[in-house]
């Protein structure tokens, strides 16, 4: 705890430790993933199959304690089972099993811009993903020869990292209770079978998901969650200070250096120690 005396003004910054982006662990037992495969031999023929899901999303917050917006750093979305997808035609059957599937974040170390979090809730668009593991199968009958007809053996496997994901929408919510982050997640992933033959059937994930971490300290000053104090925190603060009374809301709460509910010079002066400049 550092303090700073400034004429009359005692200010006390509360926290010395950086915010930082928070690995936020998935809980496998109210997260699923509902995996579908649809190939068209003819018609199409379509089954799904449930997966418990698992691993972690990681993110960083503008105010950890009442975030106003909130960046995706990584994920990783683990079907924490294998998935059997298994279709009859009539005139011969696709049996297959996928196996140690994961959805990964495609731009490691570059993470989205902040968007907005309203009433709790935001949205994440254009998110670069990858998805990997392996779709072993056997055809039989004429689906074998339909198979076969687009370069597949009737008995083999389909490395997942080969098909492309167009970039994904993410909606979801996050709630702060003292230290404990909670967010919800929803995604819908939809890819080709076959890139090069994409009449040939499609495969998705629809996943809803829930995650749970603790919320770091906050670095005094840093309004954007950068682990910097510079304009742009300084700019979030002007916004915030209202002078002593008025009650700070909302991502505000941050901009209250001293913890006295308010946004006031006391705040200001504080913010001045922590500015590191442009």
């Amino acid at each position: 705890m550092r303090s700073l005396c400034c004429g009359s003004l005692a200010v006390v910054l509360v926290s010395t430790a950086a915010a930082g982006p928070i690995e936020l662990q998935i809980d496998q037992t109210q997260s699923t993933a509902d995996v579908e495969l649809c190939l068209t031999i003819l018609f199409t023929a379509c089954d799904t199959d449930t997966t418990p899901v698992a691993e972690s999303v990681t993110v960083s917050l503008d105010c950890p304690i009442a975030p106003g917006d909130i960046s995706l750093h990584d994920f990783v979305f683990q079907l924490a089972e294998d998935v059997a997808l298994n279709l009859s035609f009539g005139f011969g059957d696709f049996d297959s099993i996928g196996y140690d599937v994961e959805v990964t974040y495609a731009d490691a170390g570059n993470p989205l811009p902040p968007v907005a979090v309203s009433d709790n809730a935001f949205a994440f668009t254009n998110v670069p993903a990858q998805v990997t593991g392996l779709l072993a199968y056997e055809a039989t009958g004429l689906v074998c020869n339909a198979f076969s007809s687009y370069g597949y053996d009737c008995i083999g496997a389909i490395d997942l990292i080969t098909i492309p994901l167009d970039p994904l929408d993410m909606d979801g919510t996050i709630t702060v209770s003292g230290n404990d982050v909670t967010l919800t997640l929803d995604t819908f992933i939809s890819a080709p079978v076959d890139p090069a033959n994409p009449e040939l059937g499609t495969f998705t994930i629809d996943a809803t998901m829930l995650a749970g971490g603790v919320s770091p300290s906050l670095w005094p000053g840093d309004l954007t969650g950068d682990d910097r104090v510079d304009l742009a925190d300084h700019g979030r603060f002007v916004g915030c200070l209202a002078g002593p009374g008025p009650a700070a809301i909302g991502a505000c709460q941050c901009a209250d250096l001293d913890e006295d509910d308010d946004v006031d010079l006391e705040d200001f002066a504080g913010f001045q120690v922590a500015f590191e400049g442009p």
